[in-house]
């Protein structure tokens, strides 16, 4: 095989990235005055950890799009316990209220920096544990280039927007606890037909949406009369419409809209309409017709925490409509099909020689990775989330072990050529950039072995199987660590 055509076949399997990025390693920093009470000295985090909290992705003078990961420096909990300033109680006090995170994002659109946050207030007495308040927050301000400080004020100023309003709703009344099992205290928050008005029958009401709170919970701002008109791009059915007599930049202030029978999502300047699929919303969201950098990387809720993903490389000739799901938790348009949207982790290909001396089996292992064997000529891929350190790779031969730090900190395709000499030990090259092009002419789809990948964490006694539906399609094997707890495990389809 060719090495052009198998760099296609890996990019398409791998969506092997191609430009050079590095992180943007977030401290943030200050105290938030928190509401009156008593609060724990625990943060509760039920969003991925294993996942950048961000990425921003950036075009080049030469029109080269680079991705940026935001990642903490701290685990994520540690970091936003930080900001709720001092006189915590701890974690077993009575009466002690609660921040639980469901999901954070910070991301660069509309030329500016956002940040959005789902959080929750719990409060704990004894054992039970009741929920008092939920919302979310979009914070923006000024494009950040390279600082890492204005997103590290924006997550600052999203957790303290969102505690401003439940001490808003505690002086208004508005607060109904409601009891919160055990078992969702790590888990994010569940939408529902009680929680969401939205997905209730009530008919909506006809206003403007200045957040996606409103939208949820079907209170839009009916003060301000206004009038709509289809736009020049919707094919005939008011799929896609404007707002007359409004200028760009107020409706640039408005989530969305409902005309009194159907909602619609804030699409640039104009607004796509919402469909109710069960217990979510999806939306057709039209493509530009020519390419447009500030279109592309720029669109703002268009295309809300996947950025310019889709649109950089689909902006350059007529396509149709991509259909796109409402995140109930923030309410960005996140694409159905999620191979639309761009992976760009690191590629790390480790290959055993085929000039190996021993036909012994090596085993190639990583942190939250199951190990994998492998004999002469087969070769595996790591593609791990960034996070502000390395990972540990250890690679076992028959005699001897050894362990090698890979980063996450470049989009690069990294090739480690493992060598197995006749008396059983093993080596590890990290190949430059002319070996690494000279072996990729070699390299095999059929050679490549499976990959055991952890999707999120999750830790069980020995022995306990796994929750249905913890992995797509069912199933999951495990893998007993040295602790001696066991981590469940769900399999990463192979190349084709």
């Amino acid at each position: 095989m060719q090495r052009a055509a198998f760099v296609q076949v890996l990019a398409l399997a791998l969506s092997l990235p191609r430009e050079a990025r590095s992180q943007l390693v977030l401290k943030p920093t200050g105290a938030i005055e928190l509401p009156s009470g008593l609060w724990a000295d625990t943060v509760l985090v039920a969003f991925d950890t294993q996942e950048p909290v961000g990425t921003l992705r950036r075009l080049d003078g030469m029109g080269e799009e680079h991705a940026i990961h935001a990642v903490f420096d701290a685990p994520a909990a540690i970091a936003l316990k930080g900001l709720l300033g001092p006189g915590l109680k701890e974690w077993n006090s009575p009466g002690v209220q609660v921040l639980k995170v469901n999901r954070l994002r910070v991301d660069e659109l509309d030329n500016q920096a956002v940040c959005m946050l789902h959080a929750e207030v719990l409060v704990r007495s004894g054992d039970a544990y009741s929920r008092r308040f939920e919302s979310s927050v979009l914070v923006s301000g000024d494009r950040c280039g390279k600082r890492p400080d204005c997103h590290q004020e924006n997550i600052f100023r999203a957790i303290r927007e969102f505690l401003k309003d439940y001490g808003a709703a505690i002086r208004a009344s508005e607060l109904t606890p409601i009891d919160v099992p055990p078992a969702e205290l790590t888990t994010a928050f569940a939408i529902d037909t009680l929680n969401t008005p939205a997905l209730s029958n009530a008919p909506p009401r006809r206003g403007l949406y200045r957040t996606y709170m409103q939208f949820r919970s079907n209170r839009p701002d009916t003060l301000f009369d206004f009038d709509i008109k289809e736009a020049m791009t919707s094919p005939g059915d008011n799929g896609t419409i404007r707002l007359k007599r409004m200028p760009g930049s107020a409706v640039e202030q408005y989530w969305g809209l409902c005309d009194g029978a159907q909602a619609y999502v804030r699409v640039g300047r104009s607004f796509v309409r919402l469909y109710r699929e069960g217990p979510v919303f999806t939306a057709s969201v039209p493509q530009p017709l020519t390419y447009d950098p500030t279109t592309a990387m720029l669109g703002g809720l268009f295309f809300g925490m996947i950025g310019g993903g889709i649109a950089g490389g689909l902006a350059t000739t007529p396509n149709p409509p991509i259909l796109c799901e409402v995140n109930m938790l923030c309410g960005d348009l996140v694409p159905r099909n999620r191979r639309t949207a761009k992976s760009d982790y690191a590629v790390n290909i480790f290959h055993v020689s085929p000039f190996a001396k021993s036909e012994s089996a090596v085993t190639v292992a990583c942190e939250n990775v199951l190990p994998v064997a492998l004999t002469k000529r087969q070769w595996t891929s790591f593609q791990l989330p960034p996070r502000s350190v390395g990972h540990n790779v250890r690679i076992t031969g028959p005699i001897n072990a050894g362990e090698i730090s890979i980063t996450t900190n470049s989009d690069k395709l990294h090739v480690y050529l493992i060598d197995v000499k006749k008396d059983g030990n093993v080596s590890v090259n990290d190949l430059n950039e002319q070996m690494r092009n000279a072996l990729m002419d070699n390299l095999k789809t059929e050679d490549k072995r499976p990959l055991w990948a952890l999707p999120r964490s999750f830790y069980l006694p020995p022995g306990t199987p796994p929750p249905l539906g913890f992995c797509p399609g069912g199933g999951g094997s495990f893998f007993t660590l040295p602790s001696s707890y066991s981590m469940v495990f769900c399999t990463r389809p192979s190349l084709p």
